[in-house]
């Protein structure tokens, strides 16, 4: 008898075809019969397919862990210290800059060597940052004692400040005894009196400690400016003692920018490589620039002060120096004074543009008569290029 051939199914097409109660592996697009991409492990059938990766993320009982190590100036208080400093050097290079300069000529500085260079500049409108080789006596420190002596100065204080604030608080409580007794009974009178008197006694012995406190702060305080002074001017003085760094405004400013917190070296290896935040240095270095520049081209068998060579000169300053041109150029008079006056000084070359540009600075910023005004006014050149 011959075998029945079974039927054979039509495949369903389309939306038609059912997927319920085929295998994983079997299904159209299925995963399980695919191999791995790259190291990634096979996925097995069953598995969640599309799971994301697995991302670490601290959660509240696990906080970020602290870098280790002694914290650090940030930087955006590095550059905003830098950037004072190279106002200040800058604004005041005609006055001290020859001095720093004398002081790594001659290999050997001391404390009171860099302590005269910035004395002419005490007090003066942005000279606040001078005061750091200038305060107190300078007492000899080394960085690890200094930061130590900082860090209980400043807890001190603020220990200090919170006693002040809670001596108050007790002054206060003495005078609400006092208030109290002037109007209690007679048979309050005696509980309220031996209140006072303890709050009184308590306050008398919160006041010496009080004291003690304000002492040994002042004195802590008195001590860390000191050592603080010779900081500065030990890491000046080693700064200009290695002539590998140029003595220029901007190297000087990096060098200090994080003082005292860091020394020098750590300061200018950070700073180094900061951008200037502008590119145009302070007036006052651009004029002693371009007074230099002038001063080296002049002959050298001149005999008289060189008041003629300087007005070309002047006159055909590049675009860079284009506010320097217009200053000399509107303030000729004052120019020329200067140079007749440092000429009359016989003053040394290498000193000469130092002298020049401060005297002229000087005869700009001076009050003057209607006279002087005139003959300013009379006295102008041309701009020139």
């Amino acid at each position: 008898m011959s075998k029945r051939k079974k039927a054979r199914q039509k495949v369903k097409k389309g939306l038609d075809r059912s997927k319920k109660n085929r295998p994983l592996g079997k299904r159209k697009g299925g995963l399980a019969g695919k191999k791995p991409r790259g190291n990634r492990p096979p996925v097995q059938s069953g598995e969640f397919a599309f799971a994301p990766p697995l991302v670490w993320m601290p959660g509240p009982s696990e906080p970020a862990r602290r870098k280790r190590g002694r914290p650090t100036v940030p930087d955006n208080i590095l550059l905003g210290s830098r950037n004072r400093w190279l106002s200040l050097y800058e604004e005041f290079w005609p006055e001290i800059g020859f001095n720093l300069l004398e002081i790594r000529k001659r290999k050997g500085g001391t404390i009171e060597d860099v302590r005269k260079v910035f004395e002419p500049i005490r007090g003066r409108v942005c000279g606040d940052l001078a005061s750091a080789f200038l305060q107190g006596s300078p007492r000899e420190v080394d960085g690890k004692t200094l930061r130590a002596d900082r860090i209980r100065a400043s807890k001190l204080r603020y220990e200090v400040q919170g006693k002040r604030d809670r001596r108050v608080g007790m002054e206060r409580s003495c005078a609400e005894a006092e208030s109290a007794l002037a109007v209690a009974g007679e048979q309050e009178k005696e509980v309220i009196q031996a209140q006072a008197n303890q709050r009184q006694e308590r306050l008398s012995e919160f006041e010496e400690g009080l004291a003690q406190a304000e002492t040994e702060s002042k004195e802590l305080d008195q001590r860390v400016e000191n050592e603080e002074a010779y900081w500065y001017c030990s890491q000046l003085l080693d700064f200009l003692s290695k002539e590998r760094y140029t003595v220029e405004p901007l190297r000087l400013a990096n060098a200090m920018a994080g003082l005292p917190e860091m020394g020098w070296r750590e300061s200018s290896d950070r700073c180094s490589k900061m951008t200037r935040s502008s590119a145009f240095g302070h007036f006052h270095y651009r004029v002693f620039e371009a007074v230099s520049r002038i001063w080296r081209r002049r002959p050298k068998d001149i005999q008289d002060a060189p008041t003629e060579f300087f007005q070309p000169q002047i006159l055909g300053l590049p675009k860079k120096d284009k506010w320097a041109r217009e200053a000399f150029c509107r303030g000729w008079r004052d120019l020329r004074l200067a140079i007749e006056e440092c000429w009359a000084a016989q003053h040394d070359d290498d000193f000469m543009p130092y002298a020049i540009t401060s005297a002229f600075l000087r005869n700009q910023l001076r009050q003057k008569t209607e006279v002087e005004r005139m003959l300013d006014d009379h006295e102008k050149l041309p701009k020139g290029q």
